[in-house]
């Protein structure tokens, strides 16, 4: 997505034998906290196997129990239309529209950030675009592994890129519309930087054994995960 040649983490699809996906080990609770989760995702599209009736779950922070209290991405198999779930009651807390719609075979960017925990204080951005407002007032309460690329136990995985994966507890990163960086955070001439490094718990760079924040968590990639250039 920085035009810089470097790579993308390429996820071919999953199946819960080959469990095709990055396990970040240790990652800690979201709680109460404000919080920021932003990524850059490119769907490849014409993909429809191994998904739920809806879709992908390509983001679980659920670690390694199905009811854990946590939040977990999903993305529509033929329309790519995101939406957001407890994972303990699968109830969405924002849902699948036409205004949450990634563009397929194309680099968008998702921010999903929690400014309070008040009416409509959480929000999604597309592209640096208001996609989304919902009220989370959920104490996320799930320790342990976060999984990309698809779920907690290995299954229904996306098929496309993922890339410059940052999770920030602490901290609302953005609070109004936004033009995403053009630059890899921590670089030179990278905006929406975190203001407290110690707030940033996870950051990956294209790269499936790094995690590039200070908390330095172990990052384990599993099944058909590579390091391509897109």
């Amino acid at each position: 997505p920085f035009g810089d040649g470097k790579s993308g983490i390429y996820f071919d699809g999953s199946t819960s034998t080959d469990k095709h996906r990055l396990e970040i080990g240790s990652s800690p609770a979201l709680g109460t906290n404000a919080y920021t989760i932003d990524f850059w995702i490119y769907p490849i599209s014409g993909y429809t196997s191994n998904a739920t009736t809806f879709g992908y779950m390509f983001l679980d922070f659920r670690g390694d129990n199905t009811q854990d209290t946590a939040p977990v991405f999903l993305m529509g198999k033929t329309n790519y239309q995101l939406k957001i779930e407890n994972g303990n009651s699968g109830s969405a807390f924002i849902s699948a529209s036409s205004s949450t719609a990634l563009t397929a075979d194309s680099w968008n960017h998702v921010a999903l950030v929690r400014e309070n925990t008040s009416a409509n204080g959480c929000k999604l951005y597309i592209n640096g675009v208001l996609g989304a407002t919902a009220t989370d007032s959920t104490d996320w309460t799930a320790t342990g592994s976060d999984f990309i690329g698809a779920n907690y136990n290995g299954d229904h995985g996306i098929k496309g890129y993922i890339d410059e994966f940052r999770l920030v507890i602490g901290e609302a990163v953005f609070t109004s519309a936004f033009t995403p960086s053009k630059y890899r955070y921590g670089a030179t001439g990278a905006t929406h930087e975190v203001s407290t490094a110690s707030n940033m718990k996870v950051l990956i760079h294209s790269n499936i054994s790094l995690d590039s924040s200070d908390s330095n968590h172990q990052i384990a990639h599993e099944g058909g995960v590579t390091y391509n250039t897109t």
